[in-house]
């Protein structure tokens, strides 16, 4: 099995137009992955691009997981033009070790592999929007979601999204009965 070093963000780019979002990886300098999102929604006219942007890169780095498992590469690099400080890199490194515990497991690997991401800025101010608060609630079928739905549900603002699967999901949305997006 061919052994990559490097883990590369190469970059992201979000058409608001079309609402189409593009995510670029790779694996060393031989392999290039690309997945894109649609966004099945109109986004308010209102919306704050730096949150939107910061929304979009967090999505960048948490997307990746499923690319970043397929040989565990020992080195992250990020793109440039990115940004993460030591306060991101250590919730994204903390977030990918803990979130692919079964599959370590699974694949009789060391659940202590390092996943490590290097920061590439200093601290970077936290923003907030007082006018787009609330809880958003992923919903994948299973358990896990729909519990989190009936525990958060009597939270102020709270609605569910989902990426693809749109026929097997829809009887579970509707019975859930939040204000959904569907990606």
């Amino acid at each position: 099995m061919k052994r990559f070093e490097t883990f590369v963000f190469k970059s992201y780019n979000f058409d608001q137009s079309t609402k189409l979002l593009t995510l670029v990886y790779g694996l060393d300098e031989a392999v290039t992955l690309t997945e894109t999102y649609r966004f099945d929604f109109d986004f308010a006219p209102d919306l704050d691009q730096k949150l939107l942007n910061a929304a979009v890169e967090a999505l960048f780095y948490m997307a990746g997981v499923s690319y970043y498992k397929a040989y565990l590469p020992p080195k992250i690099v990020l793109n440039p033009e990115a940004s993460l400080d030591q306060e991101g890199a250590d919730f994204f490194g903390s977030t990918y070790q803990n979130g692919l515990g079964e599959f370590f497991y699974v694949n009789h690997l060391d659940p202590k592999t390092p996943v490590n991401f290097q920061p590439n800025s200093p601290e970077i101010p936290r923003l907030q929007s007082s006018d787009h608060e609330g809880l958003l609630i992923g919903i994948g079928g299973g358990k896990d979601s729909l519990v989190t739905a009936e525990l958060l549900r009597s939270q102020p603002r709270v609605a569910t999204w989902s990426v693809g699967h749109r026929p097997q999901l829809t009887p579970l949305v509707e019975r859930i009965g939040l204000p959904h997006f569907w990606v």
